[in-house]
């Protein structure tokens, strides 16, 4: 059963008592404190300690039905655009044996899809959950998490080089979020990412300037986010679309600037991408001296 944190938490700050006071002699503080901010699937006498405790019936705090379920995906959806990643994970894990509505089941599959894009990539095991998400038959006309799932199956493609099979998933969001009623939630993220994934398409594919073109627009839009991630990688593509065109001087200068971001963001992989990148524009010159 899964435990309901905010209830637990309220709880606790009415009796005045600390995390390490209503865990003592019951679970490990630890466990109190993942409980009040992931919500947790916890055994019976755990729940029933901290209830007796905080003198509350149990099953106040206890739930298992669809909108519950529905809400935790919704936080780890949240988590995972903040770029929580292990966050998104934690909220995932009391989920996997909960879930019983097909929907649910596709939200489910589709965030451990990103959660294995996000990290290492584990390119199979995201490819599979994404299948698995696209394969459920409950989702709605404008369903985000099946749109997520679209696009990261097409960019696990991509990041194979499979251009063809990447182009049909990635421009398949594209058409899905053209389609979306405005003020949807996540919209203008979805947006972006949608820009962001078919510019580097279109990079791959060496149409250069229809990425610069679809990477400033990306920009322009993100004026109403404060997405540093999607900022730093859509300045990265327009740098590359430069590049691919012939214009270097404008291509450092982009490079330095995604470079800077990824400084802050303390995003290393991003740094060693833009630094080997800017290397190569380098050599020439050291070749002439």
């Amino acid at each position: 059963m899964l435990i309901k944190g905010e209830a637990i938490r309220t709880a606790r700050l009415r009796k005045r008592l600390s995390q390490r006071e209503l865990a003592h002699g019951i679970c490990a503080q630890a466990t109190v404190c993942l409980i009040e901010k992931y919500d947790q699937n916890v055994a019976w006498d755990i729940i029933n300690g901290l209830c007796q405790r905080l003198e509350i019936q149990a099953e106040s705090v206890m739930s298992q039905p669809d909108d519950v379920l529905r809400r935790q995906l919704d936080r780890a959806l949240a988590a995972f655009m903040a770029e929580d990643i292990v966050g998104c994970q934690r909220l995932l894990i009391p989920l996997a044996d909960l879930i019983e509505a097909d929907q649910l089941r596709a939200h489910y599959y589709t965030l451990q899809g990103l959660v294995a894009l996000a990290g290492g990539p584990r390119l199979d095991e995201a490819r599979f959950r994404f299948s698995q998400a696209l394969n459920e038959g409950a989702a709605g006309p404008h369903d985000l998490f099946r749109l997520l799932a679209q696009l990261g199956f097409g960019y696990t493609y991509f990041r194979q080089q499979a251009l063809a099979q990447a182009g049909y998933y990635i421009l398949a969001a594209r058409d899905g979020i053209s389609q979306w009623p405005s003020g949807q939630s996540w919209e203008l993220e979805m947006q972006l990412f949608v820009l962001l994934a078919h510019a580097e398409l279109l990079c791959a594919q060496g149409h250069w300037r229809q990425a610069r073109v679809i990477a400033a627009d990306g920009l322009e839009r993100l004026n109403a986010s404060n997405s540093m991630f999607i900022m730093e990688r859509l300045i990265f593509v327009r740098a590359r679309a430069a590049l691919g065109a012939g214009d270097t001087e404008q291509g450092r200068c982009e490079l330095e600037s995604a470079l800077f971001i990824a400084k802050v963001r303390r995003h290393p992989h991003m740094e060693a991408r833009i630094n080997a990148l800017l290397q190569t524009l380098d050599q020439p010159d050291r070749e002439t001296e």
